[in-house]
């Protein structure tokens, strides 16, 4: 039981993360002629976007809100992840309260699979819908070499976390029958 909270709370904790940092896509760029060196990084997340440069010496950062103006891709995929943190935080204190015992223990532990379970689905499915957004595409297209930056990877290391936890739940649910 330990371990499944503890899954849950690194995954809900890796979820908010992921959800607030603006790297699930890094895009960066380089180019100099003789005594001239330009460097650019651009990222985007679920709710901002960011650039950084530099010349010469010379740098520069600039962050701003991407706000309502987005693709109704991005916009999905915000709804997904926030439904599947609130949805780990309801299997958190759901497997919290079985911890303390009572009667019904058995059945929080599976409501708290189930929630936990499905959040993992949720993230995984705004994460594939993240990987199809026009931000992904444009960049490809214009030679950039698009990546997926740490943010993005936060939300696939919550998913796996938050997956583990169901399982770990749903295998000594059926090991107890």
């Amino acid at each position: 039981m330990i371990v499944k909270v503890t899954l849950l709370i690194i995954s809900l904790s890796l979820g908010i993360t992921a959800i607030a940092t603006p790297e699930w896509n890094v895009v960066s760029a380089k180019s100099s002629v003789p005594g001239t060196s330009l460097k650019g990084k651009l990222t985007s997340g679920l709710f901002d976007a960011c650039a950084e440069g530099s010349l010469n010496d010379s740098t520069a950062s600039h962050c701003e809100s991407l706000g309502s103006d987005v693709s109704s891709k991005i916009v999905a995929c915000r709804a997904l992840a926030i439904a599947s943190v609130v949805l780990q935080s309801f299997a958190l204190v759901i497997n919290l309260y079985a911890m303390l015992g009572g009667h019904d223990s058995k059945l929080k532990e599976e409501i708290g699979a189930g929630l936990s379970g499905l959040g993992a689905v949720l993230m995984a499915i705004c994460l594939g819908v993240f990987s199809t957004t026009d931000l992904i595409r444009d960049e490809a297209k214009l030679k950039a070499d698009p990546k997926y930056g740490y943010s993005f990877y936060l939300a696939l290391t919550s998913l796996l976390l938050s997956a583990g936890a169901a399982g770990i739940s749903v295998t000594k649910v059926l090991n107890a029958r």
